[in-house]
């Protein structure tokens, strides 16, 4: 339910339906759904400006993955956690996070997760002036994303690139 209402951008509601999912994650003893929770709770604490709180549970979510040994999760946690550090202003250490997820998906052959980081990479790219290469890395984004059929997100590399 909560990844419903982020999905839907109904945001507000969303923090506290996945702060009950975390909860009944932890009474389970489910450490998987526990750090997925937070995933996921720590990109709508982003969606809502909570940068701070974002970049605490993603950290967190990125120590429960290694420790796990979970190499996909981390692949994909670590592509929130960059857009978590990038949203703080932090640049440079977004840019460093978004190949090291780009690296690790490619690795585990993750192309959904690999466009993502890909878009991350693509958008400081541009925003910092480097036109040329962060148009190459969204092309490839966008040629990943419509390879694997997912249309809301060709939508919006398609827009970044006009």
């Amino acid at each position: 339910m909560g990844r419903l209402r982020q999905l839907t951008g109904e945001h507000p509601g969303a923090p506290d339906t996945l702060a009950r999912a975390l909860l009944l994650y932890r009474r389970l003893d489910q450490p998987d759904g526990q750090a997925i929770a937070s995933t996921h709770l720590g990109t709508v604490k982003r969606l809502v400006g909570d940068h701070a709180g974002a970049l605490a549970d993603l950290a967190e979510v990125l120590r429960r993955f290694r420790e796990m040994g979970e190499r996909g999760n981390e692949a994909w946690a670590l592509v929130h956690y960059a857009a978590a550090v990038r949203d703080a202003d932090r640049t440079g250490e977004a840019l460093a996070a978004y190949r090291q997820a780009l690296d690790m998906n490619r690795e585990l052959n993750k192309r959904d997760d690999e466009a993502a980081a890909l878009e991350g990479i693509g958008g400081i790219l541009l925003d910092t002036g480097h036109t040329t290469e962060g148009t190459s890395h969204l092309r490839q984004a966008l040629d990943l994303f419509r390879l694997l059929g997912m249309p809301p997100d060709v939508a919006r590399v398609e827009d970044r690139l006009k």
